[in-house]
């Protein structure tokens, strides 16, 4: 990864004084469509979260799973060939992957705050 291009793209996201979600999609999706980064779901995500504007928010699994799901949508419209091959071999599995995260973590919590230990996911250990 380009480590001048991601402090520029931090600096220029930095720059606007508040940032909205749509900001915040909008600030990933130029920066995956110029860096093409080639990583790890958890890799990924440490460089969206420090893409936010603003330094002392805690960007969530929901907020990089958007962020994800906007970027790929925007991006699919893209004709680049060089786009489309990203798409394919890189981002839209790893936003899989991120919404699939999601998921988990949303039934697991349901299933804790109903106090429904059947429904409950298995741990991985």
């Amino acid at each position: 990864m380009n480590i001048s291009a991601m402090s520029a793209a931090v600096s220029s996201a930095r720059s606007s004084s508040t940032a909205t979600s749509g900001d915040f999609n909008q600030i990933v999706t130029d920066w995956l469509s110029k860096e093409q980064p080639k990583c790890t779901l958890t890799e990924l995500k440490q460089q969206i979260k420090a893409l936010y504007p603003n330094s002392s928010h805690v960007v969530t699994q929901k907020e990089i799973t958007s962020a994800l799901l906007y970027a790929s949508a925007t991006l699919k419209q893209s004709l680049s060939l060089e786009i489309q091959n990203y798409l394919k071999d890189t981002l839209n599995p790893l936003t899989s992957q991120s919404l699939g995260l999601s998921y988990t973590y949303d039934n697991f919590m349901q299933a804790m705050i109903m106090g429904n230990d059947d429904d409950a996911p298995e741990p991985f250990f």
